[in-house]
């Protein structure tokens, strides 16, 4: 695993420190009307949640009421970014005072203490230009790597989120940016996010773990996920887990009830057998190769309160469906989430009740890839070939 070491707190870029400044008109005004001058003054107000439409000055005894309307233009084109904003009176400050004067006395419902208060205050004193600093924590990802660097055009729209860690998985022609990418994430998003790392292998080999490299952050990947109501620890380099199916898992145990006996041959850190034990009170076996998985899915069987209902194993999965038959142990769903290599041990199925014909046979939960025009018709041939032990040509 490649690693790249950054703080936060430092700039690892030259461009990076992207502050944006924009000049408003400001109304002064005192602290007790304030708030209702703003509501009288409504659709001519900033909107937005980058900046806050009343600024607090002189420790609390001044307020200002930022309007909507820009005192000049800014470099950046940012005005996007802001709901409402306008360059209608720039140069022109005098005029839009007339303007927000008319528009008070040409309405009737603005007769109140707090309306002849604004009027008197658009007659007497001038609009101040009042300069407000946006924080590039609040721009959109692809927007700041567009200022950055104008001469890409195609960026990263989404990532994968793993408790303190961001997954990103960036296209070839964004690898020369990875680190610059991985800073601006980390920034935006720390200190809840701790690294970012990209993923530069394909998820391979009995453990299904892939090779990354850190963009930014900690060295640290042992991270805790929050799912289906339960918590998890693990350590994201070394063991398998996928955030994005979570609503497949979701859907998988709610069709559970507190009568069946699970059996998770890919257990991983216990996504299956964990919550299945704890909404739905089954009794669960939950089974890994990876001997690192196992550990942690011990742990969290611990951490989540159901010791009494789950027990974790470190076997081969053909082994570890054998060994509960053999000590009559009669599973009624058999989880296979190991979709490029599942149907590789379906033969273990063969023959597996024989002897046992009184008892009823368990429902399979088989992840398949299907491949082809017909993904469906793929993955049936596959489950065939399996059942039946013969070699699938490739």
């Amino acid at each position: 695993m490649k690693y790249c070491s950054y703080r936060p707190e430092s700039v690892a870029h030259s461009s990076f420190n992207l502050e944006v400044f924009l000049k408003f008109y400001s109304l002064s005004c005192e602290p007790k009307y304030c708030e209702e001058v703003r509501k009288l003054l409504g659709k001519h107000v900033l909107k937005g949640n980058q900046i806050k439409s009343i600024q607090v000055e002189d420790g609390g005894r001044k307020r200002k009421l930022l309007l909507r309307y820009l005192t000049e233009l800014p470099v950046e084109e940012v005005l996007e970014d802001f709901e409402h904003v306008s360059p209608e009176f720039i140069n022109r400050e005098k005029e839009l005072r007339e303007y927000l004067y008319r528009t008070i006395s040409e309405d009737t419902t603005y007769n109140s203490n707090t309306s002849q208060y604004l009027k008197q205050l658009l007659r007497s004193a001038e609009l101040e230009s009042l300069e407000i600093s946006y924080d590039i924590r609040n721009w959109p990802l692809n927007k700041i790597l567009r200022r950055l660097l104008p001469e890409i055009v195609s960026w990263p729209s989404s990532f994968e989120t793993v408790g303190r860690i961001i997954h990103l998985n960036l296209r070839e022609e964004l690898l020369p940016y990875r680190h610059l990418i991985g800073n601006i994430l980390l920034m935006k998003h720390y200190p809840r996010i701790k690294t970012v790392v990209n993923k530069v292998g394909e998820t391979s080999g009995p453990f299904r773990t892939f090779d990354m490299e850190i963009l930014s952050g900690e060295s640290n990947l042992i991270t805790e996920v929050k799912e289906n109501g339960c918590v998890y620890e693990l350590d994201y380099e070394r063991v398998y887990w996928n955030s994005k199916l979570e609503a497949e898992r979701r859907r998988v145990i709610e069709t559970f009830s507190s009568c069946d006996i699970i059996a998770d041959a890919f257990a991983g850190v216990g996504p299956f057998v964990i919550p299945a034990a704890k909404h739905k009170g089954c009794v669960a076996f939950g089974n890994d190769l990876n001997p690192i998985s196992t550990e942690f899915l011990s742990k969290n069987i611990r951490r989540n309160g159901v010791s009494h209902l789950v027990r974790a194993s470190c076997l081969d999965a053909c082994t570890f469906v054998k060994q509960l038959i053999e000590e009559e142990v009669y599973f009624t769903k058999l989880i296979m989430n190991y979709p490029s290599k599942s149907t590789e041990f379906l033969h273990v199925l063969k023959g597996l009740y024989k002897g046992r014909e009184d008892r009823p046979l368990p429902i399979v939960y088989c992840y398949i890839f299907g491949r082809g025009p017909d993904p469906f018709k793929d993955a049936l041939s596959a489950v065939f070939e399996g059942l039946t032990c013969k070699r699938r040509r490739s």
